[in-house]
Formats: C-alpha cells, sequence, structure tokens
C-alpha cells in the first residue's frame, strides 16, 4: 500500500515548444502543487500519453483546454466550462420538442 503523502508526478504539455510564458504559468504550477517534474513534451499530444504511461506519471500540467486537441483521449469535461441546462418545465420534466405522428394508409386486405 501507497502512503497518503506520495507525491504526485508530472509532466508538461505544451502546444506550441515557443510560448515561454505558457511554460511558466505550468512550470509555476507544478512548483505551487509540489509535483514533481518527470518532463515537459512540446507540440504532440500522443507523445505526452505515451510518455506518461512510460514514466507512470499522475498529472499532465497544460496551460489552457485550448492545448489540447480535439480528439485527445480521456476526453475532459471540466463541468464549470459545461453549457447550463435550461430550466426545466412544468412539473419538473425537461421541454421536448413535440412528437410527429406519421398516418399510414394501409390497404384494406380484399375478402377471399
Amino acid at each position: 500500500m501507497e502512503p497518503a503523502s506520495r507525491i504526485a508526478r508530472a509532466i508538461i504539455f505544451i502546444r506550441d515548444a515557443t510560448d515561454a510564458a505558457a511554460f511558466t504559468r505550468c512550470i509555476n504550477h507544478v512548483r505551487a502543487c509540489g509535483y514533481r517534474l518527470l518532463g515537459v513534451i512540446a507540440g504532440d499530444w500522443a507523445t505526452a500519453q505515451a510518455e506518461m504511461d512510460r514514466t507512470g506519471a499522475e498529472v499532465i500540467v497544460i496551460d489552457s483546454r485550448t492545448d489540447m486537441p480535439d480528439d485527445a483521449t480521456p476526453r475532459l469535461e471540466v463541468v464549470a466550462e459545461m453549457p447550463k441546462p435550461g430550466p426545466p418545465a412544468a412539473g419538473g420534466r425537461r421541454r421536448t420538442a413535440p412528437r410527429r405522428r406519421i398516418t399510414r394508409v394501409l390497404p384494406r386486405a380484399e375478402e377471399a
């Protein structure tokens, strides 16, 4: 069993290797959280994931959600950034679009 006070291991992922400001914000976050920095990956999310698997890192630090590719896995959903659902309709149910009725006329079976 691992001790509860184990220091998390982290990798920094930066989309643009020339973005010194993003790197500074990430490194400051790593220091503030007390993470053990295992590496910095620039530009390629798949490489960051592979490095995470290879090193056993628990955290990938990114400067902004926009630095992640749209098809990144695992997909992250940040509740604070999600659109708010509309208010429920009367009776506690959400409003849904009315159902369309489709009427088909079936041919009458001919009598034998």
